[in-house]
């Protein structure tokens, strides 16, 4: 029996990629006996033993020295055979880590020299040197790091590719699941939805007006971030036209999408977002579920919403790009509802945990010799 433990200090205990998807495929096998480390309280559930770290630190700087530091005691303590970690700041603890004797995973959800450069609370001047010293110690601690999990490709390559000594992609694609034929009434194929963070970078001020152009009603699920943005878009005018849920658990999450009868992710064009070969997660999940959905035009989006007929791209800059092609779904049930069912199929093709939970597998094996 092999030990395996995951950490992390940003998400939550029943985070989707890592509780739902990894940690429980992993524990479905009789040869692991799965931890996670991580803020809140102990428990176990899919077989997961959860280790509680307590309450998560407010502060950024807190969370990612002295929480983090505790929770890389918790996990060595545990003596695991691996140990997967999920947020950028354990590459501090990657030496560690490796002194246990244990292989060592770093799942990288994010290209993090980027996102820092573009992230609304560091200051301008800050960013790039606080980038510059993240990626120097990314690169110091990749001696330690036996594997990099990365989800897609950004700008045909794999972020890690001459640097890590292992790296494989493993996405954060939808559990398929059954899903029955829905009888759309008018108002909810007049109902859009979006779920995941809320911010202007991910154009949910682009969103909110399109549809109150398109004349349809707007479900947002999720936390709006910063605070000053939020202040922001809440108190306009246009905001009277959205039905805001705030954040969402995964059933609330999967009510919403019972009720909705478009999708839409309006992504804009900054940092990484137009060069990554993927769609967001949301994306995915529309297709899992048989929603047909407007998504930004990015390359990878564009050749999907192509190839498997289940959506529509558009200029994410373009507020009545957005309108028209919402408008376009919710005027023509029949064709909207020959789209969803296009990318419904596609999921059980392609797109689906099944196939990355084989690669997670591989991985484990290939590591630990098994």
């Amino acid at each position: 029996m092999y030990k395996v433990c995951h950490i992390t200090s940003v998400h939550d205990q029943g985070d989707v990629r890592i509780f739902e998807k990894e940690c429980t495929s992993l524990a479905k096998r009789d040869d692991f006996d799965v931890y996670l480390v991580a803020a809140g309280e102990s428990r176990t559930q899919n077989g997961v033993k959860i280790i509680g770290a307590g309450t998560r630190p407010r502060g950024r700087i807190r969370r990612a020295t002295g929480f983090a530091s505790r929770i890389v005691d918790t996990a060595v303590g545990l003596g695991a055979d691996v140990y997967h970690f999920h947020d950028p700041e354990f590459v501090l603890y990657a030496k560690r880590l490796k002194a246990t004797g244990a292989k060592i995973i770093f799942d990288s959800h994010e290209d993090n020299y980027t996102q820092i450069l573009y992230k609304p609370y560091i200051p301008v001047a800050v960013r790039k040197p606080a980038a510059t010293a993240y990626r120097r110690h990314e690169n110091k601690a990749l001696k330690y790091i036996d594997a990099v999990i990365f989800p897609c490709m950004i700008s045909g390559r794999h972020p890690f590719e001459g640097r890590a000594k292992r790296y494989i992609f493993i996405d954060n694609l939808p559990i398929i699941g059954d899903v029955s034929e829905r009888e759309l009434t008018d108002e909810m194929r007049r109902t859009v939805c979006c779920v995941g963070s809320l911010t202007e970078a991910r154009g949910t001020t682009q969103l909110v007006e399109a549809c109150r152009r398109a004349g349809v009603k707007l479900i947002l699920a999720g936390n709006i971030s910063p605070p000053e943005y939020k202040e922001r878009l809440t108190t306009d005018d246009i905001f009277s036209y959205v039905d805001y849920r705030g954040y969402c658990d995964r059933s609330q999450v999967e009510r919403i999408y019972s009720v909705s009868g478009i999708g839409a992710s309006t992504i804009q064009r900054v940092g990484q977002y137009p060069i990554i070969y993927n769609l967001p997660t949301k994306v995915y999940e529309f297709m899992s579920m048989a929603i047909p959905f407007v998504v930004s035009d990015f390359d990878f989006a564009r050749r999907v919403t192509e190839e498997y007929d289940c959506g529509i791209a558009v200029d994410p800059a373009d507020i009545d790009a957005i309108a028209a092609a919402i408008k376009t779904l919710a005027d023509n049930p029949s064709r909207a509802g020959e789209m969803g069912r296009n990318g419904r199929k596609a999921a059980e093709e392609r797109f689906n945990w099944a196939i990355e939970e084989k690669k997670l597998y591989d991985l484990y094996d290939e590591l630990l010799g098994i």
